[in-house]
């Protein structure tokens, strides 16, 4: 497999992508306290870095939200880092994905409870 990928980016992108794919469903199956453990050594792959491609952060902002809606409650230790993430990607320069971030956002504002309140008025400030 790794013979047929070309560059890291390529990497990157294949890598999330396939994430994407398993890890809401393995989080839905498993319940989202199992996944913990695995979601810890994903996460840093799988957040959008700068210099990506569009299409890489994109699919990196969907993956990341899908993953906070089937984890449900289970994402409240990762919601600072998440919280940050999506924000960051609310202000990037693709429409694309300033969608998914504020997609994540509404998902991870929703699975995380009272934790982000005293977020609400700079989310509300940056919409």
């Amino acid at each position: 497999f790794c013979e047929d990928v070309e560059d890291d980016s390529e990497l990157t992108t294949v890598l999330v992508d396939f994430a994407g794919s398993i890890l809401p469903s393995l989080a839905t199956a498993m319940g989202g306290q199992k996944i913990i453990p695995y979601f810890k050594n994903f996460l840093p792959l799988i957040v959008p870095k700068e210099g990506r491609k569009r299409s890489e952060r994109s699919l990196a902002a969907g993956t990341l939200a899908e993953i906070c809606q089937a984890m449900k409650e289970s994402i409240i230790p990762f919601a600072e880092n998440m919280y940050s993430v999506f924000m960051r990607g609310i202000k990037d320069n693709s429409d694309e994905v300033i969608s998914n971030s504020v997609y994540g956002l509404g998902v991870l504002i929703e699975s995380s409870g009272p934790t982000l309140a005293p977020k609400y008025p700079e989310i509300l400030g940056i919409l």
